[in-house]
């Protein structure tokens, strides 16, 4: 089942994996810092769009960033 803080924990993994800041990630997706701090809290969802350009900036696939699993 899909949870948003779990969700939010994975992307908050890989950005740090990666050394970005929210700030960073922020300006990367066009967004503003406070919507990856919402995002990585679980309070906040994104778009489509912005679930695609997390998992491209994030080098992994949306599988893993919904579900935690690559298939």
């Amino acid at each position: 089942m899909f949870s948003m803080k779990e969700f939010g924990q994975r992307v908050s993994n890989l950005r740090k994996v990666r050394n970005l800041t929210q700030d960073e990630l922020a300006k990367r997706l066009n967004v503003n810092k406070g919507h990856i701090s919402r995002i990585e809290r679980g309070v906040s969802s994104c778009s489509l769009e912005s679930l695609l350009s997390l998992a491209k900036e994030l080098h992994t696939s949306t599988d893993y960033l919904l579900t935690g699993q690559s298939l």
